[in-house]
């Protein structure tokens, strides 16, 4: 007997023909199709977001100036620039509540997850297009401040955000494989707490098997990137295996509707998504269908590369991703009528299905003209820049990669042929401490001038490039010059930034400050000639780029003094109170926005200085002196600070709940000074008044304007703080 069950026991985990299971919570009836060998396997990068053959695909068309990549990546090297400012700060613990839930942050949640994985996405695919160092080590420094903080997750909605807001983290990973200054024990502490932190006690992994709707897709997505990442081959069959039993009937007690269309559903209506369209009576069908769709194609894209292509399969009843797809957008941007409701909500975000599909499918000349003209197609829920990864990426052009031919040039004014009355002067905050300037009393707005020009002569590769210049435009009065290339008619580039000092500003044409300038030249020498427009206009360098990268005085072909930047360094206390956004480096005078959290069973209480002197801010901006800062941010628990003996003949707060008009009544007699605070769940103050001691005892307030939910109202004397919950239902 004991013989028998051991070899049942090997069968069962091992495998063995249709009565296989392998996996916790795997589909029933089991399928033929789930007996994936992965016996030969091997895993390659990268592999999420594209393969190696479809990156050189994407790098090909910017070589060839194709789009919608070209102009695409120029919009993602500027990002990447920005990004590399960036600080991460993630919070030691992060309670990802349900959106349902009174008091809910599940938006200020998802906020924290997409800014820190996009960041690091961006500057990961940045290096991967540009080989630009500075943007791997970016995006490292971002994924071990996570790791090395060991940042943990609670919270009813932990599974479905971080397999979905959170998931770029591990395309960031995957394009950074190669990377040989990514040290081996960095990689490896990472790749312990996402396993750890992420995939179990994160619940992703949970999600993925047990549920079936919109949560199993962000589940599956989870899953099948670490498995990719991580090059865990058990892991990636069990998402593979979970894929692919959408397209199978399952009979399993993790399905609501058991049968062949459990999951994708094909008949009179239409082909659906069985358990987002009927969500809120049809009302936000459509939308659980985005949610379920962005990363659901985003999780069968990365079994493609894998090797495991889902994207044919079809069910007993004809559903295909083709046919899904397709309807979606009938139903949501052609507004054909919804069968489950008249009116349904639409949302014009995670729209990455349709980019796709169209890299896959005929969709028709609709489509197709919808797409071109809508672009960039994005899916915020971890798959951002999808029309630069995935639009008509398998199309190839002639050139190949070694036509491409990046160009990041500084050029110095004073070293360009000036031409009076234009002249060069000295600072030593300018770049090698010189420029031009337009002397006063020199103005000609309405037509080019014959004389008073600074002329630039540059050998250029050939491309379509873009011009920033290094200026100083004191007033609206000296804010503009006329700009040529070549022999071409000049424009006007007028409304430049007022600056009392040295700034990079994008050149754009005439008074149109959101169209910046762009020209095409084959590879040969051109001119490009800066004319004067109007007195005291300072021109210090130009760059100019066919890349989409911005200039920066940090570079070193810049020769100019950097201000000093400080360190504002925020303490939270105590410590597993909350977090607060806001540290990093800043350059004296930057207002920087500092917003406290509060986690559950705490308030915010305010900010001291590291001598414990109160800290008031305006809005929560706080102006950065010339020095090194370490703010304070205070918290306190919200069972601590009321005060056992307050009661009903101490405080009271009516209507409790409210829609809006709230009264509260207070020992007013024995008051020398005290104040009514209103505090939300992020521990943000949202009402503020100072009582006076002839105050009769009693404040009336409208909160009609705040949004619904859970709120602390503290009463606070020399002597004492009283606090009391109320719930506003507006």
């Amino acid at each position: 007997m004991r013989l028998l069950t051991i070899l049942f026991a090997l069968i069962f985990v091992g495998g063995y023909g249709s009565l296989a299971q392998p996996f916790p919570h795997s589909p029933q009836p089991w399928q033929d199709a789930y007996n994936i060998s992965m016996a030969d396997f091997e895993f390659s990068h990268p592999a999420t977001v594209f393969n190696a053959v479809q990156r050189d695909t994407i790098i090909n068309r910017i070589a060839n100036q194709k789009e919608p990549q070209y102009l695409t990546y120029q919009q993602l090297m500027g990002e990447a620039e920005n990004l590399l400012l960036y600080t991460p700060q993630p919070p030691a613990n992060m309670n990802i509540m349900g959106g349902y839930e009174p008091g809910s942050n599940l938006v200020e949640m998802r906020e924290i997850l997409w800014t820190n994985s996009y960041a690091a996405y961006t500057t990961a695919l940045a290096y991967n297009i540009s080989e630009d160092i500075r943007f791997a080590e970016k995006a490292v420094e971002i994924l071990n401040a996570w790791a090395s903080t060991g940042t943990t997750f609670t919270g009813a909605d932990r599974g479905l955000q971080l397999g979905s807001f959170f998931n770029s983290m591990l395309y960031a990973a995957d394009l950074l494989h190669d990377l040989e200054s990514w040290q081996p024990t960095d990689r490896e502490a990472f790749e312990a707490w996402w396993r750890n932190n992420i995939l179990d006690e994160g619940d992703v992994l949970n999600v993925m098997r047990t549920r079936d709707n919109n949560w199993k897709d962000a589940g599956a997505l989870g899953v099948i990137s670490a498995a990719v990442v991580f090059e865990d081959t058990l892991l990636l069959k069990e998402a593979v295996i979970q894929l692919t039993s959408y397209f199978y009937e399952r009979t399993d007690e993790n399905v609501d509707n058991p049968g062949v269309a459990w999951k994708i559903t094909h008949d009179n209506l239409g082909t659906y998504l069985l358990r987002e369209v009927v969500r809120n009576e049809g009302k936000s069908g459509l939308t659980y269908t985005a949610y379920s769709l962005t990363t659901m194609v985003q999780a069968m894209e990365i079994a493609r590369n894998a090797g495991f292509d889902l994207w044919e399969k079809e069910t007993a009843q004809g559903a295909n991703m083709q046919k899904l797809i397709s309807q979606y957008f009938d139903w949501s941007v052609l507004n054909l009528p919804f069968p489950w409701n008249s009116n349904p909500n639409k949302t014009s975000a995670r729209r990455n299905a349709f980019e796709i599909a169209n890299n896959y499918f005929d969709m028709g000349e609709t489509f197709r003209n919808w797409i071109a003209v809508n672009r960039p197609l994005n899916g915020q829920q971890g798959d951002a820049w999808t029309t630069f990864t995935k639009g008509l990426t398998g199309e190839t052009v002639a050139g190949g990669t070694d036509s491409l031919k990046f160009e990041r040039i500084y050029l110095e004014a004073e070293n360009a042929e000036v031409e009076a009355p234009m002249v060069i002067q000295t600072d030593t905050l300018a770049s090698a401490d010189q420029y031009v300037i337009v002397p006063a009393g020199n103005r000609s707005t309405g037509s080019v001038p014959e004389a008073g020009k600074t002329t630039f002569t540059v050998y250029l590769k050939g491309g379509t490039y873009r011009m920033w210049a290094r200026v100083i435009a004191p007033n609206p009065e000296s804010d503009s010059y006329w700009v040529q290339l070549n022999n071409q008619p000049a424009f006007f580039w007028n409304q430049i930034t007022n600056s009392g000092s040295w700034i990079w500003v994008p050149v754009h044409v005439n008074n149109d400050t959101n169209a910046p300038w762009s020209f095409s030249v084959t590879e040969d020498e051109h001119n490009i000639t800066i004319h004067l427009r109007e007195d005291d206009a300072q021109l210090d360098m130009i760059f100019i780029s066919n890349d989409g990268s911005l200039p920066n005085d940090n570079d070193p072909e810049v020769d100019v003094v950097v201000p000093q930047q400080y360190e504002l360094s925020i303490t939270v206390d105590p410590p597993n109170a909350g977090f607060t956004s806001g540290a990093g480096l800043y350059y004296p005078g930057t207002e920087i926005t500092l917003i406290p959290y509060a986690y559950q069973g705490y308030a915010f209480m305010n900010w001291t200085d590291e001598n414990q002197n109160p800290v008031v801010l305006s809005n929560n901006v706080f102006t950065m002196p010339g020095n090194d800062v370490v703010l304070t941010a205070n918290f306190q628990s919200t069972t601590s600070i009321i005060n056992p003996q307050a009661n009903a003949s101490n405080l009271k707060v009516y209507p409790n709940p409210t829609n809006g008009l709230t009264t509260i009544d207070f020992p007013g007699s024995t008051i020398s000074s005290a104040t009514i605070e209103l505090f939300n769940m992020m521990g943000q103050t949202v009402y503020s008044k100072e009582i006076e001691s002839n105050n009769s005892g009693q404040e009336t307030f409208d909160l009609s304007h705040l949004e619904k939910g859970l709120y602390w109202v503290l009463f606070r004397t020399r002597e004492q703080i009283f606090s009391t919950p109320l719930q506003i239902v507006n």
